[in-house]
């Protein structure tokens, strides 16, 4: 499937007589326009700013629904030319194919493929090209037949059959689907005004009966007057007949919107492409790799950016831990060494600090002695001598009585209580280790 874009793209059905083209812009109105082009119309499509898409004869496309054996849509692209081989009159090698992907079912991958023999193409593009047209995009007449008919009519439910019958100049086209899924594709090779009522009406029945259900709705399309063909099932029960609005252009019109889509079938062969297209796609890949390098240039330039300031930001470092080393040790400096000669200057000064270390250290039974005090003060104790160590804390002084140094919180010392010189009053001595934890 091409995925090429452009601002105006012309459909042309070159199985209506004469041709039928349409002309659809990204925007504004879309439009038929006549064929053969105007001037302005050439001059487009000779500049590459519009592409022009056909569709290859249907009466040598076969169109055949796959399934492969695994879920994996991409091993099952590797195989859809050999599961289609098996389904085609002729060599897969000798002939253009084109693999729309379907969503899943019961776990395994399907695509809807579309082929035509390039000895047929050929002989069709050079009849094209006799008549003024050398497209850009070369469809498949089934698959953007049934493209636009979703797009027309987008159906109600997923379980309805709906058949299409466009009816052309030379040929008449069937598609039986349910829901949004094209299912058969029928092509009957005469046009509809030479085709017997009774072997069409029996076409038709073995078409609708395919899969044993009654269709409910039968769409009508195409440049040819479908009345004989309408007429000639009148009398089949559960039809409900249905007509596209301006079904002459129905082809041309799906055939425009795929291209501006970029969603026609890629059987176009490469060398049958017009130059201007060439030159335009040569032109984007330019740009493609232009772009490509302009960013490869961008990464290059940032990784170096970023490796020079790494680089300064490391020789700052070195420099900061040069100068804190040399601070620190009296010998030279041996490069790549600053920090194991900081660390041994360090440890041989480590003995000098002690005592500074000691000082500036907080002794943590200071806050737990000074909380002792403070409760006894609060009882109107006085004090004559507080000492502590390692070992546990030693207080002396005088008391109005012995109970006021008795029962204190967190702390059980030994308690030493004689009668004071001074009336009323008590002399002690409590003497007892710091508490668990101290």
């Amino acid at each position: 499937m091409s995925a090429d874009r452009y601002p105006v793209a012309y459909g042309l059905d070159l199985s209506a007589s004469p041709p039928v083209c349409w002309r659809e812009p990204a925007r504004g109105t879309a439009k038929a326009v006549a064929w053969p082009p105007d001037e302005a119309i050439r001059r487009e499509l000779a500049k590459g700013t519009a592409a022009l898409a056909i569709a290859a004869p249907a009466r040598a496309t076969v169109v055949r629904q796959l399934e492969a054996p695994f879920a994996s849509a991409r091993k099952a692209a590797r195989v859809w030319a050999s599961l289609l081989d098996m389904d085609l009159p002729f060599p897969v090698e000798a002939a253009r194919c084109d693999y729309a992907p379907l969503p899943p079912a019961a776990g395994k991958a399907r695509a809807l493929a579309c082929a035509v023999r390039r000895a047929d193409l050929d002989a069709f593009l050079d009849d094209a090209a006799e008549a003024g047209a050398v497209p850009a995009f070369c469809d498949a007449e089934a698959l953007a037949l049934w493209n636009e008919h979703l797009r027309d009519t987008p159906p109600s439910g997923a379980d309805r059959i709906r058949l299409l019958v466009h009816a052309a100049d030379d040929h008449v086209t069937v598609l039986r689907g349910r829901g949004r899924e094209l299912g058969t594709v029928h092509v009957l090779r005469s046009a509809p005004a030479a085709l017997p009522a009774a072997q069409w009406r029996a076409r038709f029945r073995q078409i609708a009966a395919s899969s044993g259900d009654a269709p409910t709705d039968v769409w009508w399309s195409g440049s040819a007057d479908a009345a004989i063909l309408r007429d000639a099932l009148s009398g089949e029960p559960g039809l409900r007949h249905e007509t596209h609005r301006d079904p002459a252009t129905f082809l041309a019109r799906a055939l425009a919107r795929r291209a501006a889509d970029g969603q026609c079938a890629a059987l176009l062969p490469p060398d049958r492409l017009p130059p201007a297209i060439v030159r335009r796609r040569q032109r984007r890949l330019r740009a493609v790799w232009a772009v490509a390098a302009a960013a490869s240039i961008l990464v290059l330039a940032l990784n170096a950016a970023v490796r020079c300031r790494f680089r300064a930001e490391d020789a700052r470092l070195q420099a900061q831990l040069s100068e804190a080393a040399a601070a620190l040790t009296d010998a030279p400096l041996v490069p790549g060494q600053e920090v194991l000669m900081a660390e041994r200057a360090l440890a041989a000064d480590a003995s000098a600090w002690d005592a500074v270390h000691a000082a500036r250290t907080a002794d943590p039974r200071a806050p737990y002695a000074l909380a002792v005090l403070r409760e006894l003060a609060g009882r109107d104790v006085r004090f004559s001598r507080v000492t502590w160590s390692p070992a546990g804390l030693d207080i002396a002084g005088d008391a109005p009585s012995a109970r006021a140094v008795e029962n204190l919180t967190g702390w059980t010392p030994n308690a030493t209580v004689q009668p004071s010189p001074d009336a009323g009053r008590v002399t002690f001595r409590l003497k007892g280790e710091w508490p668990d934890g101290l």
